[in-house]
């Protein structure tokens, strides 16, 4: 193959990456500042749970709109760090690498302490309004932050074994975490629509199916995102054989991965969830029914409809919907200006 057509290749696949990379940056930008200001704007949004996933949509916003941008110019640029020595001591890939794990990790944090939280409203409803105050809330994103930070500011020192300590603090563990809490919502869901009567079972199975998928969306979705950056940044780093052996075609396409999930985070927690969904669309300037808006406006609280409908058939969901009315509405207004 002679050097012109090599060239080509090389021009194509850079066209193709600088593309993609365009389009996650767009689609994460646009997908989390309507998350944003659909919260902003939406009072029956504003609850502890949803303050995590606002969380969530600012970090990956952070991500589309500081350490995409300068990983693409990296691309176009040809210095890519991964294949260019000279790259290594260049300020700007320093600032980059440190930027980039640090928001990274507090994104996977985000989606880390979602779960726990969902698992302590439907493990311990009468019990969560007690554990997950606003105040501890914000403490956990305050923490979440200096977690990710910490773990940031170790790369700079060039430690020897910071791929795999990096491996298990921002994957490894978060992933433990959310199978767990994940695992306990299923079976405590599925005990839920087993104490029913007969005749309703298979209404209550079929959500219990749709509850499984949002799960295994959500967990899935982590998986494919995350793991493939993780293993071979740990590979990359241990093993000298592998070193130079990977194309930039590999390195770019999981890069697309773990960059693509911030822009998949506000599309799995709107299209798994026809209210979350209607609550979103409900602020957008092409939605102004006054008579829609009353009837988004009756829907539950993201997610926790489909478990507390369950709730209700042994006899905990009253209790739960009145300490939720009373609790959102004292503590709500200190977090976000109208």
């Amino acid at each position: 193959m002679n050097a012109s057509v090599i060239d080509n290749l090389h021009q194509t696949n850079l066209v193709l990456s600088a593309a993609g990379l365009i389009f996650i940056i767009l689609l994460a930008l646009g997908g989390n500042l309507i998350v944003f200001i659909a919260f902003y704007r939406s009072s029956n949004l504003q609850s502890v749970t949803n303050l995590f996933i606002v969380a969530l949509a600012v970090t990956d916003i952070l991500v589309a709109s500081i350490s995409i941008p300068i990983w693409l110019y990296f691309q176009l640029s040809g210095a890519l760090p991964q294949t260019s020595s000279s790259a290594q001591e260049n300020t700007l890939y320093q600032m980059w690498k440190s930027l980039d794990i640090l928001f990274s990790t507090a994104s996977i944090m985000n989606l880390c302490i979602i779960s726990v939280d969902r698992f302590i409203a439907i493990v311990s409803p009468l019990k969560y309004f007690t554990i997950m105050t606003t105040e501890r809330a914000i403490k956990s994103l305050v923490l979440i932050w200096l977690y990710s930070g910490g773990i940031a500011s170790l790369g700079v020192v060039r430690w020897k074994f910071y791929a795999s300590f990096l491996y298990v603090v921002a994957f490894v563990i978060p992933l433990v975490v959310m199978v767990y809490c994940y695992s306990r919502i299923f079976c405590t869901a599925l005990n839920h629509a087993r104490r029913i009567g007969p005749l309703r079972q298979t209404f209550y199975f079929r959500r219990e199916i749709k509850t499984t998928k949002t799960l295994a969306i959500v967990m899935g979705t982590f998986v494919i995102c995350w793991g493939p950056f993780f293993t071979l940044n740990l590979l990359f780093n241990h093993i000298k054989l592998l070193q130079g052996k990977f194309s930039a075609s590999v390195v770019t396409v999981i890069k697309w991965l773990h960059y693509g999930n911030s822009a998949l985070n506000p599309i799995i927690y709107s299209s798994t969830n026809r209210d979350f969904r209607n609550k979103i669309f409900s602020v957008l300037p092409c939605h102004n029914g006054s008579s829609e808006r009353r009837t988004i406006a009756q829907s539950v609280v993201f997610w926790t409809s489909s478990f507390r409908s369950s709730l209700q058939n042994v006899g905990i969901h009253t209790n739960v919907h009145h300490r939720q009315k009373n609790k959102n509405s004292n503590v709500v207004h200190g977090i976000f200006s109208r």
